[in-house]
């Protein structure tokens, strides 16, 4: 049903806000929820949906804008997804995950001036006999002849004013790893090629 709110000491429906007693659901814009919480945006202006703003993590503990754990220890064979994001539509910039990051710290503790970490910060590791993590995992498809598809694309801004710029930089130094490919590519079907000039 619709929520209550104190307006001015009278308590007034409203129904920006929806209340599933028998899911136990909350709808912030819509009443048909379908998860715990369901936002659904009502026109096409900007700032909808989610912001979390302010987060000062403390000298020694990191802190998280929003933290989701998710349990994939059960039996069933489908993926257990922290974040899904499903975007469609035919506008000429569509995103499932837009992230802008700038920092003014150049260190890292124990990884030297490096900057931060990066707008996406990933570790993943396999500790059962034959596991395999990735890192990141991207499948692409086209259905259209003249389209394109990226698994990885990185450009350059004509922001740079000084600096370095690495597209790819791997690290992989680690001599307790049996195997280490900093660029493996599998499959005779799938060649690698080089616009510009590699330097080895």
């Amino acid at each position: 049903g619709q929520m209550l709110y104190n307006n001015n000491g009278d308590w007034t429906a409203f129904d920006g806000m929806f209340w599933n007693d028998t899911s136990s659901q909350l709808g912030i814009g819509t009443t048909s929820t379908t998860h715990q919480i369901s936002v659904r945006g009502t026109t096409s202006t900007a700032n909808q949906g989610i912001s979390i703003s302010n987060i000062s993590p403390a000298a020694t503990t990191a802190s998280s804008g929003l933290k989701i754990e998710v349990n994939g220890s059960g039996s069933s064979s489908d993926m257990a997804h922290a974040i899904e994001t499903i975007v469609s539509g035919t506008g000429p910039m569509l995103g499932g995950i837009y992230s802008t990051l700038t920092t003014g710290n150049s260190t890292l503790p124990g990884n030297g001036n490096q900057g931060l970490g990066g707008a996406f910060a990933a570790q993943a590791g396999a500790t059962l006999a034959s596991a395999n993590v990735v890192g990141f995992d991207a499948n692409i498809y086209t259905t259209n002849s003249t389209a394109t598809a990226y698994g990885v694309r990185v450009t350059d801004r004509s922001w740079t004013t000084a600096g370095s710029l690495y597209g790819v930089y791997v690290d992989l130094d680690d001599t307790d790893a049996n195997t280490r490919y900093s660029i493996y590519v599998n499959s005779t079907n799938s060649p690698a090629y080089f616009g510009s000039n590699v330097g080895i």
